[in-house]
């Protein structure tokens, strides 16, 4: 033990002094035995710590994503949980798996029992709601601000006028229609929408329609319908088909989601808002009488409508029938022959079969020689298609 050594009384500072040193020294004496002994925080670590548990006003961490620089590295931790999850690559748990098998059955039976035809031959079918849905809200004022934003890109782009344009030939072909102002504004949906411009393609400016678009505390309108099967685990076995035969065959219908009407009920749930000449005092309200690009049951009630359609063929078409009925992909049309005779019938018949329902099948190629025609190929080794 320690004592002054210069003969002083031992004061209560004194015996402070003392009982620090003994505690130092059995600090020196537990570290030599059995390492170094955990420190104390310094006032730096102590603040840190406070504020880690939410500081002196008892205040929550804040849990929101960096954004910046910082974000990056947030995401490079996050992401690839969701790209490995089994539902990312279509694999699911068998219970699971039956659950979804049962309700596309349902939405399959339900939608057969719900597809009359009108005076001119085309389907016209109901959109497939989920049992008890979420309510919707119209989301007007939304779809409104978006117009607003999609007006004054159109007109930094100078295509204002062709925009307009494609809704004056939807009217023309009775794909949409103009709501009156007495119309019933209940239970309504309103779809924002903006451009797709591509140069290359035969259509320069195309409509999307945003069906996912949702208000605070309601849903969307794609969160409430059947979705059907993933079509895209059709494509393996599509490719599979074409490389089979000699002669691979492609094709696809002209404007395939139009000519699919959509049944009367369900039209309200498709309104879109569109200014006329950009002028806001000229609103428009429009509703949709056709299937609508940018719904998530769309691609399910296309393929549906066409195998039911189908399924309806008999007499010497059948084998036309059933290779239609395995090659089609979100209206693409995708398959091989052995020869130019089965080439030749399988494109006269195909047309006669789908020609009634307003399926126009066009664009035509295959594989092989012909004289001033584009011609497709397959490049083996490389595993591309290719035109020549």
């Amino acid at each position: 033990m320690y004592y002054p050594s210069n003969g002083s009384p031992r004061t209560a500072n004194t015996w402070g002094y003392i009982a620090v040193h003994e505690k130092q020294e059995a600090n020196r004496a537990a570290t030599a035995s059995h390492g170094e002994l955990p420190r104390l925080p310094s006032r730096e670590g102590r603040k840190k710590a406070k504020s880690q548990k939410g500081g002196k006003n008892g205040r929550r961490q804040d849990t929101r994503l960096p954004r910046g620089r910082g974000a990056r590295h947030t995401w490079r931790r996050c992401a690839p949980e969701g790209l490995w999850s089994l539902d990312v690559l279509g694999i699911k748990e068998p219970c699971e798996k039956e659950t979804r098998i049962e309700l596309e059955e349902a939405a399959r039976d339900h939608f057969a029992k719900n597809v009359p035809r009108d005076e001119e031959g085309r389907y016209v079918v109901s959109l497939p709601w989920i049992q008890d849905h979420p309510p919707l809200s119209n989301c007007k004022n939304l779809a409104e601000r978006r117009l607003k934003n999609c007006l004054r890109s159109l007109e930094r782009s100078g295509n204002l006028g062709n925009y307009e344009a494609v809704f004056h030939s939807w009217l023309d072909e009775d794909i949409i229609e103009e709501v009156q102002k007495d119309a019933d504004t209940k239970n309504e949906q309103y779809l924002p929408h903006h451009p797709v411009c591509k140069d290359n393609s035969t259509t320069k400016i195309r409509l999307v329609f945003d069906g996912s678009v949702k208000e605070k505390n309601s849903s969307s309108i794609n969160e409430c319908l059947e979705k059907g099967p993933n079509i895209v685990e059709l494509i393996p076995a599509i490719i599979n088909k074409f490389r089979l035969r000699k002669f691979g065959i492609t094709a696809d219908i002209e404007k395939a989601f139009p000519q699919i009407g959509i049944q009367e009920d369900d039209k309200r749930f498709l309104r879109f808002l569109w200014w006329e000449n950009g002028d806001k005092e000229n609103t428009k309200i429009y509703q949709h009488k056709k299937v609508v690009f940018g719904i998530s049951s769309s691609p399910f009630l296309l393929g549906a409508t066409l195998e039911h359609h189908l399924k309806q063929v008999t007499g010497h078409m059948k084998a036309t029938e059933h290779k239609l009925l395995e090659s089609f992909y979100d209206g693409n049309c995708v398959t091989s022959v052995d020869n130019q005779e089965n080439l030749g019938r399988f494109m006269l018949e195909s047309r006669e079969i789908l020609s009634p329902a307003k399926f126009n099948l066009r664009g035509w190629e295959h594989t092989g020689v012909s004289a001033g025609k584009k011609v497709l190929y397959w490049r083996k080794r490389r595993k591309f298609l290719f035109w020549d």
